[in-house]
């Protein structure tokens, strides 16, 4: 993965700021924002997979936000795992934690202070997985090919380094993502779509290095 050029291949589209601008002023809409956001970064991801385009797309009001809902749909169901056992714990917890027992209120901070953990190790094993789910998704959009869990497994299974690699590189992308509240509030609408840009591109990156892999694990 060229990690720097995704950094700077926003650069080579001439519009590059207005469209960066308009994107940022969409995501500001409630929940509409949000999703026309997830799709039009998942849309850089698709262009690089298809023709390694690296111009920004224009403004595509219906499409990105019918991709973002399915993306958001995506993450949703693979994150079923670790909210069902966060609402089984919270409640097993809040009884412990109100028992007039010190030593099973004791119990109660315990497995609290345990499930944090829990939860932390399972969120980036979800991610990943939900990642893959994810680049089947955006080449052809069909929502079944997220949920072939056979194959997503598959996927991680023959690229786990590009997998955790990817998953660092969110964490970056999200601090970006964050400097616009440390600057100034209004800097969001700058940082917030530049960071999606640079990640719609790394996943498109992760996605063709994944699919060379597998290719060549088939052969």
């Amino acid at each position: 993965m060229d990690i720097s050029t995704a950094f700077t291949f926003v650069k080579n589209d001439k519009d590059w700021i207005t469209k960066v601008l308009i994107t940022g002023l969409i995501s500001l809409i409630p929940i509409v924002g949000q999703l026309y956001l997830a799709g039009w970064s998942m849309d850089i991801a698709k262009r690089y997979t298809v023709d390694r385009t690296v111009l920004l797309p224009d403004v595509n009001f219906g499409q990105y936000i019918k991709i973002g809902f399915k993306y958001c749909v995506v993450n949703l169901v693979y994150a079923l795992p670790i909210i069902i056992l966060a609402v089984f714990t919270s409640f097993f917890t809040s009884v412990f934690m109100n028992s007039d027992s010190e030593g099973i209120q004791f119990f109660g901070a315990a497995l609290s202070c345990g499930m944090s953990f829990i939860y932390f190790i399972l969120g980036l094993a979800i991610s990943i997985f939900a990642y893959a789910g994810i680049m089947r998704l955006i080449e052809n959009e069909q929502m079944k090919d997220a949920f072939n869990f056979a194959e997503v497994w598959k996927m991680v299974k023959k690229s786990p380094k590009t997998f955790m690699l990817l998953l660092l590189l969110s964490l970056l992308v999200s601090l970006i993502s964050s400097l616009g509240l440390v600057v100034c509030f209004i800097g969001v609408i700058f940082t917030t779509p530049y960071a999606m840009a640079v990640w719609g591109y790394l996943f498109g990156q992760a996605k063709v290095e994944i699919d060379e892999m597998q290719q060549v694990v088939s052969e």
